[in-house]
């Protein structure tokens, strides 16, 4: 990464972030999360109202264009990864054995056992404890486990009732989130400590949860649709797409059909519709 293209606020909290957006008139390039506090701050939030802010134009943001770049070495079993933007790593979960690849390279840096001896199902990284989160299948339940650069590790189960569908990181303090296979979603500090619990948001499975850069909600893929919520559960929306045609409504069944990703600097929802093979953009 080239050192006009990182967000200035993460590099000042020492984080290597891409950034998407400049302004002009701080002068300074802002990552997704940043540009949310900046567009909606009393401070500089007419920054963006009077065009001031402009989005940066990268090979990332060009999608429609990319190419195959370069194979990773050969792996018999992948199952999940994580990206550690601040050393500059790729992490994969081959079965039992957990590789790091140096992002620039693409060659391997290391690899470890998982500590437990179990294949690790969803991965996330913390920036701030510099440590590898992911998920246990114990066949009735899940434990999260916790493993730092500096070998300390600790896992715990929140809910022995039900299993992880997915879980997402708080970049600023930690705090992890997971919904459950019962559409409950519960939030731990990063020690596994339970700080609040919400029940039954979404009525079946539900996955791809993801927290707004501003900390205040969440969205997921829910039973019949895209489903958010505040972190205390209220002002639950559901959105279905139910008025549109047959080709482009979607498609669920028990919570599985559509996969999601969000753009936070433009509003924009990527929904990957599986049974009807389109993916579908909405704002």
């Amino acid at each position: 990464m080239t050192q006009d293209k990182l967000c200035n606020k993460c590099l000042a909290e020492d984080e290597q972030v891409l950034a998407t957006h400049h302004c002009s008139e701080c002068n300074q390039n802002y990552c997704g999360a940043h540009l949310h506090l900046h567009n909606t701050s009393n401070k500089t939030k007419s920054h963006a109202e009077t065009g001031k802010v402009s989005k940066i134009l990268s090979n990332a943001s060009l999608l429609p264009s990319l190419k195959q770049h370069v194979d990773l070495p050969s792996l018999s079993k992948p199952k999940c990864s994580a990206i550690d933007l601040k050393h500059g790593s790729l992490f994969v979960a081959n079965d039992l054995i957990i590789v790091e690849f140096d992002l620039a390279t693409k060659k391997v840096k290391a690899s470890f056992k998982e500590p437990q001896e179990d294949a690790p199902f969803k991965m996330c990284y913390d920036q701030n404890d510099n440590a590898l989160v992911y998920c246990i299948d114990r066949g009735a339940y899940f434990d999260i486990t916790k493993v730092s650069r500096d070998g300390k590790k600790i896992f715990w189960s929140i809910n022995k009732q039900s299993r992880v569908r997915d879980m997402c990181i708080d970049r600023h303090d930690g705090s992890i989130y997971t919904i459950q296979k019962d559409g409950s979603i519960i939030k731990t500090d990063k020690t596994g400590n339970v700080i609040s619990r919400v029940s039954r948001v979404s009525p079946g499975a539900a996955s791809r949860l993801t927290l707004d850069p501003s900390g205040q909600l969440l969205y997921y893929i829910g039973d019949e649709g895209l489903e958010s919520t505040k972190l205390d559960g209220s002002c639950l929306t559901l959105f279905k797409n139910e008025n549109a045609d047959s080709d482009h409504k979607f498609e669920l069944d028990g919570g599985e059909g559509l996969e999601m990703g969000i753009d936070f600097t433009t509003g924009e929802f990527y929904v990957t519709n599986v049974y009807k093979r389109k993916v579908q953009v909405f704002k």
